[in-house]
């Protein structure tokens, strides 16, 4: 699977939008818990593909993209 090539480099580009992103407590929260998580990944040698696709999903989430404001609803 392409996710599994270069986790590093998600994970770099996630840290990344966190600094920018104007999260509550528990969105920071949350956001570094899976982030920890993706981190986690790529750091063995056989990554868990589930847990990957669960932390890119839940990262990429449209609240976590830089420049996009949540609905107001």
């Amino acid at each position: 699977m392409a996710i599994l090539t270069n986790l590093q480099a998600l994970v770099e580009k996630y840290a990344a939008r966190l600094e920018l992103l104007e999260l509550t407590g528990e969105e920071q929260e949350e956001y570094g818990t899976m982030l920890c998580r993706l981190e986690n990944q790529a750091d063995r040698e056989q990554p868990n593909q589930a847990i990957v696709e669960e932390c890119v999903s839940f990262l990429s989430r449209p609240r976590f993209i830089v420049g996009l404001k949540p609905n107001a609803a």
